[in-house]
């Protein structure tokens, strides 16, 4: 199938089940935000912030993890309809935080599973792998390469 007219496709189902953005792209490693992360490691910078900066190499290298992965499907759904508004602001204060109210990553699930299963049909085996481990530039790299 024409890469384009599948992706469409894939969008579409996408689409169909909720997804507010969506892109495929290149599972290549992330050499520039790897150099950035190692930086703030050792400035300092990065804190507590373990889950992301424990291991800079395979959080931006994909196949660190998933050696057999060629590419990124990458789809968000917006989690602030259903977590509410922090109401009107205040002069001088701020909003600090907006909290998780259910599992917002089961209509994620869900829309990345439907588009596996219509792309299982046309292509190699897939994975639908849903979790926030996704570094951010792979999903500006899913968006840039393809839309």
């Amino acid at each position: 199938m024409d890469p384009a007219a599948l992706l469409r496709r894939l969008q579409h189902i996408g689409d169909e089940h909720g997804l507010v953005g969506f892109g495929v792209a290149a599972a290549g490693p992330f050499p520039a935000v790897r150099t950035e992360m190692k930086r703030r490691l050792d400035s300092g910078e990065a804190g507590r912030k373990r889950f992301t900066y424990a291991d800079p190499d395979v959080a931006t290298d994909v196949s660190a993890t998933f050696p057999w992965a060629q590419r990124l499907v990458v789809g968000s759904v917006s989690y602030l309809p259903a977590a509410g508004g922090p109401g009107p602001g205040t002069p001088n204060t701020g909003r600090i935080a907006r909290f998780a109210t259910e599992d917002h990553y089961r209509p994620l699930r869900t829309a990345l599973a439907a588009v596996a299963r219509s792309q299982r049909a046309e292509l190699s085996p897939t994975k639908p792998i849903t979790a926030p481990r996704i570094p951010r530039p792979g999903r500006v790299r899913a968006h840039r390469d393809w839309r």
